[in-house]
């Protein structure tokens, strides 16, 4: 019956909540597929991003050969530019992590762009002005490129600082806690 209404259904408190702010923010952006691209700052987070985007039959597909080589231009050559993509690299959130987050959200292969950031309270203030980079990327990426959903993920729960989240208020990019959390909200908005 819910299926048939077009309800989504929710196993828990948590999950509903993430997936009601995934659908509040991506009504203006609709995805018209199911193929993620990601960025993160950590290659743990890329295989706990795939581990769990299996689970829910999410994908993350090669991107094109033109937006790997824009991404090798700004990444170091020890970091690869695949999708997910470490674009940690030198640690220029503001010029070559924001760079790589632009033209994947243009690359014609992607339906969704996740960036993953951990965003737990009580950060250190460099922490914070550090991840506030990243957050400005992600405004930047949904404001110059795409009508693509770009969503960002805190792969710990808890709470999120808000000094980072305030940077998205007025704008159509949501944070979600938690890896599972997030692959499902996505999911559910697919379907």
């Amino acid at each position: 019956m819910l299926r048939k209404y077009g309800d989504i259904e929710a196993a828990e408190m948590d999950e509903l909540l993430e997936v009601a702010k995934l659908l509040a923010a991506t009504r203006k952006r609709w995805p018209k597929g199911s193929r993620l691209a990601a960025t993160t700052v950590s290659g743990g987070e890329i295989g706990l991003l795939g581990d769990h985007a299996e689970r829910y039959g999410l994908t993350f597909p090669r991107l094109t050969d033109e937006t790997r080589e824009l991404a090798a231009g700004w990444l170091p050559s020890y970091s690869k530019p695949d999708n997910p993509m470490d674009a940690w690299s030198n640690g220029d959130l503001a010029g070559s992590y924001t760079n790589c987050l632009k033209a994947i959200a243009r690359d014609p292969n992607i339906d969704v762009v996740v960036l993953s950031q951990d965003a737990p309270l009580a950060m250190s203030d460099p922490q914070v002005a550090q991840y506030q980079d990243v957050v400005r990327g992600a405004v930047l990426a949904a404001a110059e490129t795409t009508d693509k959903p770009i969503l960002m993920v805190s792969h710990v729960s808890g709470g999120l600082e808000p000094r980072l989240t305030d940077i998205l208020e007025g704008t159509d990019v949501a944070y979600l806690q938690g890896t599972r959390l997030c692959m499902s909200a996505i999911r559910k908005m697919l379907d």
